[in-house]
């Protein structure tokens, strides 16, 4: 039997299909991968540094705080009342030799009564004091304080003597021209004129000073000083002042004739005299200049009374005083009036 050999030729279709299917399947993962959608995890950004936050602004530091007597410290067009405050500069500049004479110059102060000028009778108990009145109501109805307080008075009726303030130590001066007897009383009628002292002065400070008037009279001069110093750091505080005035005054040279006052361009001495009833037409008045009523004297004259007649001098000796005639006076024993007396004035304070 013969053999029957058989070959296989493979083929082309049985050739390529391995490779198609290889190609189909590589085909599909490229679709595959291009219909899927990318996903990747950003990077996070790098941190900037931090800025450092502004430094707090410090808390306002609280000033001191100063109740005076007008219960308030500020210029007068703040204030709830009329108030005129006057600094240590502005007292510093009038250079008057008594603060007193500064602060009087005031329009709301005229009519205050010093000790060289403006003074009344004796019956109203202001003789020789430097003392307020606001808008003309009087020294009673005028209060003063000092830092606040109410003062000493210097007479039967209260009144305060600015003379013996410490002139050196005042700060400032507040006059309150609105009436505030409500917060303080019937003497606060007219206003209030509260002195703030510095109560805390450190060192040593003087001031002198001396004047004379242009018809060379009236000499005048000052000594002022006054210290301070802390102690037990800063819990206790010792302020001193102290001050010497004189004043010469103006003559009066023969009680109103001569170089004295009646020698000045702008004073003459009148007097109106009753010459008596007249028949020939002559004025029963005359307006006489340089003439004196001989009633009058200087230092006090009896006019009544089994005493009439005597007349003190300046020492309070009693004499004989003899009336002139026809209404010219003799000339009087009783001497000359210099209208100041000596000032000495001691002060201080001890504050914590």
């Amino acid at each position: 039997m013969g053999e029957i050999s058989m070959t296989t030729t493979p083929t082309a279709t049985s050739s390529s299909r391995p490779l198609r299917t290889a190609l189909a399947k590589g085909t599909a993962l490229v679709a595959l991968a291009w219909a899927c959608p990318v996903l990747a995890q950003e990077a996070a950004p790098a941190a900037l540094p931090e800025t450092p936050a502004p430094a707090a602004a410090p808390a306002p530091s609280t000033g001191e705080i100063v109740v005076t007597g007008s219960r308030i410290t500020s210029s007068g067009f703040s204030a709830p009342t009329p108030t005129q405050v006057l600094s240590a500069a502005v007292i510093a500049k009038s250079a008057q030799p008594n603060i007193f004479t500064t602060i009087a110059q005031l329009p709301s102060l005229q009519g205050s009564t010093g000790a060289t000028y403006g003074t009344n009778s004796t019956s109203s108990g202001t003789q020789g004091l430097s003392s307020f009145s606001l808008r003309g109501l009087g020294p009673i109805r005028t209060l003063t304080l000092l830092d606040g307080q109410r003062v000493v008075g210097a007479n039967v009726t209260g009144v305060p003597d600015i003379s013996l303030f410490p002139q050196l130590l005042v700060d400032r001066v507040d006059v309150v021209t609105g009436g505030a007897s409500a917060s303080y009383g019937s003497d606060a009628v007219g206003g209030v004129v509260n002195f703030v002292t510095n109560t805390h002065f450190e060192g040593f400070k003087a001031n002198a000073q001396n004047g004379i008037t242009t018809y060379g009279d009236d000499y005048n001069y000052t000594f002022q000083a006054a210290a301070g110093k802390s102690f037990m750091d800063g819990r206790l505080h010792v302020v001193v002042s102290g001050e010497y005035s004189h004043e010469n005054g103006v003559p009066a040279y023969g009680f109103g004739e001569g170089p004295g006052p009646n020698g000045r361009d702008w004073y003459e001495t009148e007097t109106l005299i009753n010459t008596g009833l007249h028949t020939d037409g002559r004025p029963q008045y005359r307006n006489s200049k340089h003439a004196q009523a001989y009633q009058y004297t200087k230092y006090g004259l009896i006019t009544a009374g089994p005493l009439q007649g005597i007349a003190f001098d300046q020492s309070g000796k009693p004499f004989n005083f003899v009336y002139g005639s026809n209404g010219v006076p003799d000339k009087n024993a009783a001497g000359t009036v210099t209208g100041c007396n000596n000032g000495f004035c001691v002060g201080g304070d001890l504050s914590g």
